[in-house]
């Protein structure tokens, strides 16, 4: 199940800590998958349960809305939708 926190406002400080958070897991796993990457041969791949890309996409978000809370700069808006979609589908 999806550790993702939806919420439409969140104090600054808890953002962080949300983005920081899910920043967190999701280079652990990305770390652990690079340090094994020599005990097995091939490819390795990252486990879809590890909802890393989920994680990283919501550290985003969260940096943007703490970065620039009026979001003034369109590519910033857009990316914060479309991630903000994205996200909703993983909740």
């Amino acid at each position: 199940m999806s550790s993702v926190i939806l919420y439409e406002s969140v104090p600054p400080a808890k953002a962080a800590l949300i983005a920081a958070c899910q920043a967190t897991e999701a280079a652990t796993v990305l770390l652990l998958m690079a340090r094994e990457a020599d005990d097995y041969p091939g490819q390795p791949t990252l486990d879809p349960e590890a909802e890393v890309i989920e994680k990283l996409a919501e550290a985003t978000m969260r940096a943007i809305e703490i970065t620039d809370p009026d979001l003034p700069d369109e590519q910033r808006r857009q990316l914060h939708g479309a991630l903000t979609r994205f996200l909703e589908g993983w909740a």
